[in-house]
């Protein structure tokens, strides 16, 4: 009697595993891992921009907080640029200016340096500014379609 529950018992465990090998067939495949998420796990090379800190984030917020609040769009597409992306937007908020981001790639992210634009008083104070809490090149240059804004491209690090 005990080996015929032995043997039903096993046809039970058999049919829940091929029920749930079936599953894992055909269930969605697993998300993708994003490459910043990959490069947050890698070694960070020569070429990534540092983040700013918490002591240089909160200076920059300050010495924007000032001039009167404006929107930003912070242009970074590359891994090796978004702890710095993220520390300016956070001093941006520090600041009161309103800031978002954009993923997309544009011609100045193949340059060296920090570019701000469109030239005005708003982006000769906010290249001033980068210029002396990160030590980069920071260049005030001609950016268009940012609706009254001022746009912030993080090209390649270095000088």
């Amino acid at each position: 009697m005990l080996k015929k529950h032995h043997t039903v018992l096993h046809y039970i465990i058999g049919g829940a595993a091929l029920a749930l090998a079936g599953y894992a067939n055909i269930s969605p495949a697993p998300r993708t891992i994003h490459e910043a998420a990959i490069h947050q796990l890698q070694k960070p090379s020569r070429h990534d921009w540092p983040g700013l800190g918490q002591d240089k984030t909160i200076v920059l917020g300050d010495a924007l907080r000032g001039e009167h609040p404006g929107k930003v769009v912070i242009f970074c597409s590359e891994p090796s640029c978004r702890d710095l992306a993220l520390d300016i937007d956070d001093a941006m908020q520090i600041a009161e200016w309103k800031s978002d981001f954009e993923g997309r790639p544009v011609d100045s992210e193949s340059d060296r340096g920090i570019f701000v634009g469109p030239p005005g008083a708003d982006a000769d104070k906010i290249a001033s500014e980068l210029r002396d809490v990160t030590g980069a090149k920071v260049n005030v240059v001609g950016i268009d379609n940012l609706d009254g804004g001022i746009g912030i491209i993080i090209g390649k690090q270095g000088n």
